[in-house]
């Protein structure tokens, strides 16, 4: 990292991710990985200052306090900086879109754990919001019932899903760049029409997932400096 940036592993975490993203680009191995480091660190501060993420990658058979731990960027990290496209209300009612949501209290880049904010203050008025809108549904007799039997759906649900989140990761990354962002939209409003019709929950995700990735992709497209984890590399 310290060719990167001169705060090295402490850089802004969009920096970061653009660090590892290169460095995997240079590998050019599917199975590419970058590794953090941690054992300079008394083994265990480690395991008791990170008991959750300890015991899961133990699971793996990956000893933190006294391996190289292998890591890549995460696609989360798009999703909780605020450049993100959906403006929320005070409600909020675009909070249901998962996190796509712009509820302004963050900047460009926010700091790691403000998302408790968001999570405790905006997460409680979406949720007041939406079991007054069920209310008013089920007063008037507008709620319709989950479909039954579609197992055999289930499995083309998750191909699907797989799909556009395959798309997304390839050309709506770390970088990104004009020209694949306007190949990009237009597949992903064609692949809105064959989103699964079933009624079950899985598929309503697949349906908000391929929405939310559209919206994330015209909003990319559309700006076309650099700002905050958005890191745009060539324009149109």
């Amino acid at each position: 990292m310290p060719k990167y940036h001169e705060s090295a592993e402490l850089a802004p975490r969009d920096v970061v991710a653009r660090a590892i993203a290169h460095e995997l680009e240079l590998v050019r191995r599917p199975d590419a990985a970058v590794y953090l480091d941690l054992t300079h660190l008394d083994a265990e501060r480690v395991r008791k200052r990170f008991p959750m993420i300890y015991s899961t990658c133990m699971q793996y058979n990956i000893d933190i306090a006294a391996e190289l731990v292998p890591i890549r960027p995460r696609a989360l990290r798009h999703g909780r900086c605020a450049y993100r496209s959906v403006r929320a209300d005070v409600a909020p009612r675009t909070l249901r879109r998962r996190r796509v949501a712009c509820t302004g209290v963050h900047g460009a880049n926010r700091l790691a754990s403000n998302s408790l904010l968001e999570g405790l203050v905006y997460g409680a008025r979406a949720a007041q919001n939406m079991r007054e809108q069920l209310h008013s549904a089920n007063k008037h007799g507008a709620v319709a019932s989950a479909a039954a039997g579609n197992h055999g759906q289930s499995a083309e649900t998750e191909k699907f899903i797989k799909k556009v989140q395959s798309l997304m990761w390839q050309h709506v990354g770390v970088v990104r760049d004009g020209k694949a962002l306007q190949q990009v939209v237009p597949a992903l409003r064609a692949m809105q029409s064959q989103a699964p019709q079933a009624g079950d929950r899985r598929s309503h995700e697949a349906v908000n997932i391929v929405e939310a990735g559209l919206l994330i992709a015209r909003s990319a497209l559309a700006r076309e400096e650099s700002r905050g984890a958005h890191y745009a590399w060539t324009t149109l």
